[in-house]
């Protein structure tokens, strides 16, 4: 499923939800990283990028809205997967949409996770390709 050189960041102030989803991935095939904190993974962009990001919506400190606003700011073109316990209205779907490739409900189904992981790298590609076409 995924490979060696493909890598996801996990963000999440829950740690047994962390080491959980890099489990799961790596079962997956597909390698992954993770964060404690929004601020580390923002500090980490100074030197690796990942391919996609898990993100927990509802984090204190640095919300999964604020990373995501990061992300634009820094001009950071990554494939951003929300993941969230709380109900949202379909409003808010649309506006975490804007944003994000997908968004989950916790507790995640295998499935839908992997194929919003898939859908992420492929607008990745997809992003790359329109980049290196206007050069």
């Amino acid at each position: 499923m995924g490979n060696t050189s493909t890598w996801i960041a996990v963000i999440d102030h829950d740690a047994a939800t962390r080491e959980a989803l890099v489990t799961l991935l790596g079962t997956m095939e597909w390698k992954a990283l993770s964060f404690s904190s929004g601020y580390l993974f923002i500090d980490s962009l100074r030197f690796t990028q990942p391919d996609c990001i898990i993100l927990d919506l509802h984090m204190p400190y640095m919300s999964g809205f604020t990373i995501m606003s990061k992300l634009g700011q820094l001009a950071k073109k990554i494939p951003v997967i929300v993941l969230t316990r709380h109900e949202l209205t379909e409003d808010f779907k649309q506006a975490c949409l804007s944003s994000a490739v997908a968004i989950l409900q916790k507790p995640i189904d295998e499935q839908a996770l992997n194929t919003a992981i898939k859908k992420a790298l492929n607008k990745k590609l997809a992003s790359f390709s329109a980049s290196r076409l206007a050069i």
